[in-house]
């Protein structure tokens, strides 16, 4: 009897584990998609997503330790050297996989590595600054990434809950996998021959210019001003890029500055594209984009956008209005440029290095 008892004892035992166990297995799963959007200055906006699930069932997971080496050269990295651990983590990420991205919808891994992070407090809205500095910083050191369309990628939180611990997985993708190519882009073959083009063309540039620093920085810039227009429609899709610069030959400010930075750095000058606003002679204040570069080591100020303005009925740019931006000095420049450092709403403030006084002579 006592032996009947135990093993009935048993056997419900074993069955109340089968259906914990079934309970436990099945437990509901709660998703949810909570966005925050973040504005870029010329980009419109890039997106952030948190997937929640919560359950019950253990993670047999492992959590995932990285190590990140950015290796940038001085001339490469000055907006990287701004950023604190967690940016420079997405930026060097990015940088790794810059191949990768070339298939307009590789998905980018970060596991666990900003676990802890983002379970601090007010981690997730941390982690949307830290991925908009991350591509401020990225796509203003970078000029060659003409392709990506970066509103068309998504920082996506992955989180999972077992027994009231939060565990955070990240990627950085196309939203379900779709592509995030510049609408002129459409496959990896496409994006190399023109990379190819572009370098081609860029190296006759500056094959085709003096070795003297100075008359090779005039030479550059001249290039610009003879061979692009500034678009006016403000409506083109490369007109923020090297594409619309070298390819299109139709760009806004941002894409002269680019262009500018491309050939500086292929030619080893030290330079930086800047971000602010200019007042124009008739007291209207816009957004804006420029460019720094250093010369005997100090910096000046180069703008190659105003140096090629719209001249109604056509015609050329006379030498004298050419060079009213070319090589200036905190004297003359700053009093119709401010260098804000505000590359996004949602990134953090970048900062210059102090131009020389006087201008370039």
């Amino acid at each position: 009897m006592k032996k009947f008892i135990m093993n009935s004892i048993i056997l419900l035992l074993f069955i109340a584990a089968i259906v914990l166990g079934i309970y436990v297995l099945n437990e509901y799963v709660i998703q949810n998609e909570t966005v925050a959007e973040v504005f870029q200055q010329g980009y419109d906006n890039v997106t952030a997503i948190s997937k929640n699930e919560d359950t019950n069932v253990e993670d047999p997971t492992n959590s995932i330790t990285t190590s990140y080496n950015s290796n940038f050269s001085d001339n490469d990295n000055f907006y990287y050297n701004q950023l604190d651990d967690y940016a420079k983590i997405i930026y060097s990420k990015l940088n790794e996989n810059k191949e990768n991205m070339k298939s307009g919808n590789y998905t980018i891994e970060f596991g666990k590595t900003f676990n802890e992070f983002l379970n601090s407090e007010n981690g997730e809205q941390k982690m949307n600054q830290e991925y908009q500095s991350a591509l401020d910083a990225y796509l203003l050191d970078n000029p060659d990434v003409f392709y990506l369309d970066v509103t068309k990628m998504y920082l996506l939180m992955n989180t999972r809950t077992v027994r009231n611990k939060t565990t955070y997985t990240v990627t950085i993708g196309g939203e379900n996998g779709e592509s995030y190519y510049n609408s002129s882009f459409y496959s990896k073959q496409q994006i190399d021959s023109t990379i190819e083009n572009i370098e081609q063309e860029a190296d006759y540039i500056i094959n085709n210019t003096s070795n003297n620093t100075y008359k090779k920085l005039q030479q550059m810039h001249d290039w610009l001003v003879d061979n692009v227009e500034y678009e006016q429609s403000l409506t083109g899709s490369n007109i923020r890029n090297i594409y619309g610069a070298f390819e299109e030959k139709q760009v806004v400010c941002e894409g002269y500055a680019k262009a500018y930075k491309y050939l500086l750095d292929k030619a080893g000058i030290e330079n930086i594209i800047v971000v602010g606003y200019g007042t124009n002679s008739k007291g209207s204040t816009e957004d804006h984009a420029w460019n720094y570069v250093k010369l005997n080591g100090k910096w000046y100020a180069v703008d190659v956008t105003w140096d090629d303005p719209i001249i109604v009925g056509g015609g050329k740019i006379s030498d004298k209005n050419r060079y009213n931006y070319f090589l200036k000095g905190s004297n003359n420049f700053n009093g119709t440029h401010n260098a804000t450092g505000k590359t996004s709403e949602g990134g953090i403030i970048f900062t210059y290095p102090e131009l020389n006084v006087s201008d370039f002579n």
